[in-house]
């Protein structure tokens, strides 16, 4: 099916789209920090402890981060990162979320998924990371959603463009807690595609998600 033809019909009977694009892309994971400094980032610095690691297919890791609530006040917007500070590596992480504020804020719980590399801080998240582990984080992000000039019906278009799945997927999370938040929001439909075979992480969080790819 022609790309064109394909965006006819899944757009048919939409309400206005709201397209959200992100500018960070595929940066160099060296310079995070250097990368991300006119991004907002919030005053606060969170300590967390890994309270479960899983690996979800040869080359991806999930963690999931536990901050105490009761002395926790902040919180983060779908699609934002964090800085991620790991006690023993110098070189600050960045990381995207892949759960929602709402998820966050209800159970205290960050969820990183992280590809294997050389880079440092992921580099520890594979190799030397364990459950128990402290670690602090702090959120920052200028792109998220939803924005402060979204109102009433509309439609999303999530397109990354090398920032990976994990703010896209914390977005649609989003979208569907506030869904399910406000009964007069209709249910969201979501669709996926690829122009290539996926990996296989992202075969897993597609079947979980019960997301449709298009291949």
């Amino acid at each position: 099916m022609q790309f064109r033809g394909f965006c006819s019909k899944l757009m048919a009977g939409f309400q206005p789209v709201r397209l959200l694009h992100s500018s960070v892309g595929k940066m160099d994971k060296k310079i995070h920090i250097e990368h991300t400094m006119d991004n907002f980032r919030s005053n606060d610095i969170l300590l967390a402890r890994v309270s479960k690691i899983k690996d979800i297919s040869p080359t991806v890791r999930t963690l999931t981060l536990t901050v105490d609530k009761e002395k926790n006040t902040s919180s983060f917007r779908a699609g934002q990162w964090v800085d991620f500070f790991i006690p023993g590596v110098e070189q600050v992480g960045g990381f995207s979320m892949w759960n929602s504020p709402t998820s966050f804020s209800r159970t205290g719980e960050l969820e990183l998924a992280v590809k294997s590399s050389t880079w440092p801080p992921a580099a520890w998240v594979h190799n030397q990371a364990s459950q128990g582990d402290k670690v602090s984080v702090r959120f920052g992000g200028d792109f998220y959603y939803p924005t402060p000039d979204i109102s009433g019906p509309h439609s999303l278009l999530l397109i990354a463009g090398g920032v990976g799945i994990n703010p896209l997927l914390s977005i649609w999370f989003q979208a569907r807690d506030l869904c399910a938040e406000n009964a007069s929001i209709k249910p969201i439909k979501t669709r996926c595609s690829r122009n290539f075979t996926p990996p296989n992480h992202i075969k897993c969080l597609s079947v979980k998600l019960k997301i449709h790819l298009y291949i």
